[in-house]
């Protein structure tokens, strides 16, 4: 009971009532409750791009959890924290907390991988210089995965093989991601969304500026109806690369400061944000890149999202 107010917030998309009824539920007497409620305020603090809020809330609620000796909260908790870190750069820390995060869910039911672990494991090692064993990790797991599972397994082959150079391998890996989603019920629209976004990344290292437009305008659109601030924040890169694809290099840098604003901190995971970064310094020289980054980091909520889906062409 404890747990009801905040999860039907969820429902509601309402952080504000979420984060509240967390507050007045903690202390609870049952330590297993108080925990959770500790990881699901993290949760909440992430969606609304408190990256710090989240990263105290989650050490806090692994260490209660942990303590308790529940395998199932603290597999979840952990996969959120792994994913903190990840964004901090800090991979060997993220690993481990993902590898325990597994342990658990395996300890629980054999019979059932889980996926999200597997594949964010597969992208640090891909991420830490592994390329080729992080490939062909993910070829065996979306061998035999049909759904949401497959298809995100399949988008991040394709994004590892697209940072690469490899197109027709990338371009192989979204379609097929986008098949198994379209034939996958329930989708959630970030999901999509994500997809659009890394297929328009593809089609800007093709040097198809339209068709990257069409593929990030409609991931945009999905992205900011979802109100999912770190999954507006990766579409905002994409946004970024169009921006300066296009020879827009101040509304590129201040793309840039606003993803990095509503994710709550610069994504040290990122390489396509890494490399844009560099491209526009070089572009606009260092006063200038940080005068731009900082008009997009300084806008407020509402004004940032507005500039995000206001992107007019050219």
């Amino acid at each position: 009971m404890g747990l009801l107010a905040p999860m039907l917030s969820i429902f509601g998309d309402d952080t504000a009532a979420g984060i509240a009824a967390i507050d007045r539920a903690r202390g609870h007497p049952d330590p297993w409750t108080d925990g959770t409620l500790l990881g699901m305020r993290g949760k909440f603090k992430e969606n609304d791009g408190d990256a710090e809020g989240m990263l105290r809330d989650l050490t806090v609620a692994a260490a209660e959890l942990r303590a308790v000796g529940e395998r199932m909260s603290l597999s979840h908790v952990l996969s959120e924290y792994a994913d903190a870190l990840t964004k901090r750069g800090d991979f060997d820390a993220a690993t481990a907390a993902l590898e325990e995060s597994v342990r658990l869910a395996r300890e629980l039911n054999p019979a059932s991988e889980p996926g999200f672990q597997l594949i964010w494991l597969a992208a640090i090692r891909a991420r830490s210089g592994d390329v080729a064993g992080a490939k062909a990790e993910l070829r065996r797991f979306v061998t035999d995965r049909d759904g949401r599972d497959g298809a995100f397994g399949l988008m991040m082959l394709g994004s590892i093989a697209r940072s690469e150079g490899s197109l027709d391998e990338a371009q192989e890996c979204l379609a097929e991601a986008m098949r198994r989603q379209a034939e996958t019920p329930l989708v959630a629209p970030q999901f999509r969304a994500l997809l659009l976004a890394e297929t328009g990344h593809l089609a800007l290292a093709r040097g198809d500026l339209p068709g990257a437009r069409r593929c990030l305008d409609e991931a945009t659109t999905r992205s900011l109806a979802a109100r999912d601030m770190p999954v507006v924040a990766i579409i905002t890169v994409g946004r970024v690369a169009l921006a300066e694809a296009e020879g827009r290099y101040e509304r590129a840098a201040e793309l840039l400061g606003v993803s990095d604003s509503l994710r709550g901190r610069p994504d040290r995971s990122n390489p396509d944000a890494q490399r844009l970064a560099e491209r526009l310094r070089a572009e606009l020289g260092e006063d200038g890149y940080a005068a731009a980054y900082a008009r997009g980091h300084g806008r407020s909520r509402a004004d940032a999202l507005a500039f995000v889906g206001g992107d007019p062409a050219g």
